[in-house]
C-alpha cells in the first residue's frame, strides 16, 4: 500500500510498484492548488514517470487552471498523461481532463462535465469606471476564444463549432457519453 501525503485539495498517492502516481485533483482550482499539482507533474514528468489525474473539481480561476494546463503540455513532450474524471469536471477542470493524451482521457459512466464562458467576479461593493469595465469586457472577450481554441485544439471541433454552442447554450452540462461525441473523453469505463 502506498503512502499518502495530503496538501489543500490534492492528494498525491505514491505506489512504489506501480509505474504511475495519482494525482488527485477535488475541490475548487486555487493558486495552491495549481502550484502543488505543476510541481509534481513536472517531477514526475522529469523522472521519467506516467502522470496520471484523478478530476471531481468544480473547476476555479482561469489562470491558475492555465497554468496547469501548460504543465500537462510541457510533461506531454516526454511522457504520457492520462485524465480520469471520477464525478465532476466543471470550468476549468473540463479544460484540464481534455488536456490529456489522446486516448488516454477517461470518464466514469455517471461523470459530468460543464462548459461555459469565462467570467470575472467582482468584489462585494466594487467600483469600476467605464473605462475599466470596457478592459474587464475586452478581457472577457479574449478569455472566451483562447477557450474555444483550447477546447478546438483537445476536441479537434472547430472553434466556431464551440463559440456556438456556448454562445447559444450558456452553462452546457454534459454527461460522460455525450463528453465522448464532443470529444472531451476517449473512453467512458
Amino acid at each position: 500500500m502506498g503512502r499518502k501525503k495530503r496538501s489543500s485539495d490534492v492528494e498525491i498517492e505514491f505506489e512504489p510498484d506501480e509505474p504511475a502516481e495519482l494525482i488527485q485533483i477535488y475541490g475548487r482550482i486555487d493558486k495552491d492548488l495549481s502550484a502543488v499539482i505543476c510541481e509534481k507533474v513536472s517531477q514526475i514528468a522529469s523522472s521519467g514517470g506516467e502522470v496520471v489525474l484523478l478530476i471531481n473539481s468544480p473547476g476555479g480561476d482561469w489562470f491558475d487552471t492555465m497554468a496547469i494546463i501548460a504543465s500537462i503540455e510541457e510533461a506531454k513532450q516526454v511522457t504520457s498523461v492520462t485524465t480520469k474524471v471520477l464525478g465532476l469536471a466543471a470550468s476549468g477542470a473540463a479544460l484540464i481532463a481534455a488536456s490529456g493524451t489522446r486516448g488516454k482521457r477517461y470518464a466514469f459512466l455517471h461523470s459530468w462535465y460543464l462548459l461555459h464562458k469565462p467570467f470575472m467576479e467582482f468584489g462585494e461593493g466594487e467600483v469600476m469606471t467605464s473605462k475599466s469595465l470596457q478592459t474587464e469586457l475586452n478581457v472577457l472577450r479574449d478569455l472566451g476564444g483562447q477557450m474555444s481554441e483550447i477546447l478546438s485544439k483537445y476536441t479537434g471541433k472547430p472553434k466556431q463549432w464551440i463559440e456556438t454552442k456556448l454562445d447559444q447554450d450558456g452553462d452546457i452540462w454534459v454527461p460522460a457519453r455525450e463528453a465522448k461525441e464532443w470529444g472531451l473523453v476517449d473512453v467512458i469505463f
